[in-house]
């Protein structure tokens, strides 16, 4: 099924509305060939539960229901990505930037990396489909893993398991039209940074299985 990936360190981005299933393609994928998985999603609830001064600031937003500044999710998303492409490993980025004003500080900050964005796959999926995938997905309060298995304590670093907030039908709902209402205008804006940028769209309402290799088959024939 899985063929061997390129050599030559790339970056990818992933896109998807909550319940795509993107969170799980995309760290299977990067488990398999031993790439790096970052999401935006994981990291900013990180921050948020370990009260950083950066958290403190994210959760302001998000209790006052705005989108963070471009420069304050710059700020929390640089470091890790950083880190991430400093280790040679070909990089696969869940949800980020996720609005056309966060892509000039991510395309700078790549560049000045000295790579380029290779492609960007977005999963399509039913409103009805992600909505019951949704149901009964936990969350670890520390370090972001998330499960539909019942298990009380994290498998990865052993702390509490949570339902998740963004999961409630009403928030559920304004995350899925946000993400319908932004992504084409980031897709727009990531190709004026990138013209020759590959883009692939994906349905999201197959098996797992058959998403897992459309993604997979993918970034593997991407070029650097």
């Amino acid at each position: 099924m899985f063929k061997e990936s390129k050599d030559t360190q790339r970056v990818f981005l992933i896109y998807g509305p909550p319940g795509s299933g993107k969170t799980s393609i995309a760290r299977e994928i990067c488990r398999i060939i031993d790439w790096k998985y970052i999401s935006v999603g994981e990291i900013t609830r990180r921050e948020i539960s370990k009260g950083t001064s950066l958290g403190n600031r994210i959760k302001d937003c998000l209790e006052r229901v705005v989108e963070y500044p471009p420069e304050l999710i710059a700020e929390v998303m640089n470091p890790y990505i950083t880190e991430a492409i400093c280790q040679g490993k070909c990089l696969v980025i869940d949800g980020y930037p996720k609005y056309a004003r966060e892509v000039p500080l991510f395309c700078k900050l790549i560049r000045e990396s000295g790579l380029a964005v290779a492609g960007v796959v977005v999963l399509d999926v039913s409103f009805k489909e992600a909505l019951k995938r949704s149901r009964g997905r936990r969350v670890c309060i520390n370090c972001g893993f998330h499960t539909k298995e019942a298990i009380r304590y994290c498998t990865i670093c052993g702390e509490e398991m949570r339902g998740r907030d963004d999961d409630e039908f009403e928030v559920f709902s304004r995350r899925f039209r946000d993400h319908l209402e932004s992504v084409q205008e980031t897709l727009d804006t990531l190709r004026k940074e990138s013209p020759f940028l590959r883009i692939c769209q994906i349905n999201a309402d197959l098996d797992f299985s058959r998403v897992l290799e459309e993604v997979y088959n993918f970034f593997t024939d991407t070029p650097g």
